[in-house]
């Protein structure tokens, strides 16, 4: 699996707090079945991004990586005012890999009211937008009609893994399930934050995507889109959904 949100860098933002954690949450994400996993470090109001430390950490805890796990670069990137407009000017600043996908994150508790303009603008540059974790802003839970849209105009989606297991509650996993059936989830990750309560492994998510829609679809969102993503290569927005007749929660 090729797991594109993670906070494994460690003294940088709200995740990982040290090397010894950092190394730690690869281990148990690779004890899992992931092979590569995309460093996404905050870039908000509370959290500076540094991409220079991002790329000396990173090549830090790859070569004490004894888990195997290939690491690449990226951020998650907060939709504010100042943060696109400087995206505007030097979009690969912020991208995954330095390549062409760009992790968006919503404020939460409001819509930014020209996003599509800016979804579209960043298309226009080449610049794919992966909006990430929907299913827990409570605002996109009203608004399932505007995320359509946004994809429409050339975004993409990231759904958690612990928002199918339940971690973030029923609305959340009901969302989730939601994107998933409408064909417009096109990533699974963990968002990972530190080893026990938001955890890097993504196996019993894999699970329940392989159980309820198919071995095709679990593929796709868990592996496929995301080597794409990393190598900066184009994905088939046409998704294998196939509803099956039983419900998991």
């Amino acid at each position: 699996m090729i797991d594109i949100h993670s906070h494994i860098i460690y003294g940088l933002d709200d995740g990982s707090k040290s090397l010894e954690t950092s190394l730690e949450m690869l281990r148990l994400a690779a004890e899992a079945g992931t092979t590569d996993i995309v460093a996404t470090p905050h870039c908000n109001g509370e959290f500076q991004f540094q991409p220079e430390v991002n790329r000396e950490r990173i090549a830090e805890m790859q070569a004490q990586c004894a888990a195997g796990l290939r690491i690449h670069s990226g951020c998650d990137f907060h939709l504010s005012y100042e943060n696109v407009e400087d995206a505007f000017r030097d979009p690969h600043k912020y991208t995954i890999n330095g390549l062409n996908y760009l992790l968006v994150e919503f404020p939460d508790g409001a819509l930014i009211p020209n996003i599509g303009e800016v979804f579209e603008r960043l298309v226009g540059m080449g610049i794919v937008p992966i909006i990430t974790h929907p299913e827990r802003n409570w605002m996109i839970q009203q608004n399932f009609e505007t995320m359509e849209e946004w994809v429409k105009v050339g975004a993409l989606v990231q759904v958690t893994g612990g928002s199918l297991t339940g971690r973030f509650g029923k609305p959340a996993q009901k969302f989730a399930v939601q994107t998933i059936d409408r064909g417009i989830c096109h990533f699974i990750a963990s968002d990972a934050h530190d080893t026990r309560d938001r955890h890097p492994k993504l196996r019993s998510a894999y699970e329940i995507v392989q159980g309820k829609w198919g071995e095709d679809l679990a593929e796709r969102l868990f592996t496929e889109n995301g080597k794409a993503v990393i190598e900066g290569a184009p994905i088939d927005r046409e998704l294998p959904v196939k509803k099956k007749r039983w419900f998991f929660f």
